[in-house]
């Protein structure tokens, strides 16, 4: 008796916690979005590839087409409250991300982004980005990235694709998307649209001499020992100039145990490609809010309020190989860890 009291309470625990998260998923609003250019000043147009308010944190990115002027600083104000944002790598991309206030939150209309910018003689220029300029070009269109990189292959230069992860698992296949170009689809594991079988941090030796100028991969990054080592292996297969699109998870449930290893926000592409990887990224991209909810959090212990926090289902990156690199990583996958990738 006393053990079907137990699952009686744990039942309404559970039920109680689901109702609060729909709660939570119908009153929060939840915008995330990208704009087109935007002119703040005639030389100065600043794109917002991100713009994101759920709950009480915001996240903003985005750059500025700077020709004679360096960004120095980027804000985000509303009345008196004022959150500062950062500036990637001294270049002019920049990311605002924190909590904000409910007053903030409930007034998001009436934000301003703030920039100071330099010009090669020291002068600095104040500019801003009002609520009405940023509403003129919402866009809401989540998967951006896949069609920005779909129209950055168009020209005929980008002849040859090769799909990581290519097996059509659940009856979709992505050969269509490059039908007018050759391809070749390599997984793990047999199956419709499978070209080649075999272990994607073996890729030079699975496609022998061939050089690629295009790479694709969806949901595959999470699942790799070491995503660090297919890099390095795509570098040896990819051209000079050639692009890659890489599609992965940074808030999901685990799946396809035990093959699942990884999360990835837009920040880590950074530390998978970069000059000593031989490549440069173009765009990165996080998208699909996601709530993560324990599944019990009873009074005051160490998972209250944990199902405020947020992440995001997709991380996406497009890169580019610029050079070849010196790097290796010979350790085999087969030696590490057990068991083979479900079916």
């Amino acid at each position: 008796m006393r053990n079907i009291y137990k699952i009686i309470i744990a039942t309404i625990i559970i039920i109680f916690a689901y109702f609060n998260y729909l709660h939570g998923v119908i009153d929060d609003s939840i915008l995330l979005v990208k704009t087109d250019n935007k002119n703040i000043s005639d030389n100065t147009p600043v794109t917002l590839n991100e713009f994101g308010i759920f709950f009480n944190y915001i996240r903003i990115t985005g750059n500025l087409k700077l020709e004679k002027q360096i960004l120095k600083k980027i804000s985000l104000s509303y009345e008196d409250v004022i959150i500062d944002g950062v500036i990637r790598h001294n270049t002019s991309e920049f990311a605002i991300m924190g909590i904000v206030p409910e007053k903030i939150k409930n007034n998001i209309k009436k934000i301003t982004l703030n920039f100071i910018t330099e010009d090669k003689d020291g002068n600095q220029i104040n500019s801003f980005l009002a609520w009405d300029q940023i509403e003129k070009s919402l866009n809401y269109e989540h998967n951006r990235l896949i069609s920005d990189f779909i129209t950055l292959i168009e020209p005929i230069k980008f002849d040859s694709v090769l799909e990581i992860g290519s097996r059509a698992r659940s009856g979709v296949s992505r050969r269509e998307l490059f039908k007018d170009k050759n391809y070749i689809g390599i997984d793990v594991l047999p199956g419709e649209n499978v070209d080649i079988i075999g272990d994607a941090h073996e890729l030079s030796n699975l496609v022998k001499d061939k050089k690629f100028n295009v790479i694709f991969s969806m949901s595959v990054f999470e699942h790799l020992k070491m995503p660090w080592k297919v890099v390095l292996e795509m570098n040896k297969v990819m051209e000079l100039g050639g692009v890659a699109y890489i599609s992965t998870h940074q808030t999901v449930g685990m799946h396809d145990l035990p093959w699942d290893f990884w999360r990835f926000s837009d920040t880590a592409w950074h530390s998978l490609f970069n000059k000593y990887t031989g490549f440069e990224i173009i765009q990165t991209s996080l998208s699909f809010p996601m709530r993560i909810v324990p599944f019990i959090s009873v009074g005051d212990n160490e998972l209250k309020d944990y199902e405020k926090s947020a992440g995001f289902y997709h991380s996406c990156v497009i890169v580019r190989k610029i050079a070849d690199t010196n790097l290796s990583w010979n350790v085999p996958s087969d030696k590490i860890g057990e068991g083979n990738y479900p079916k």
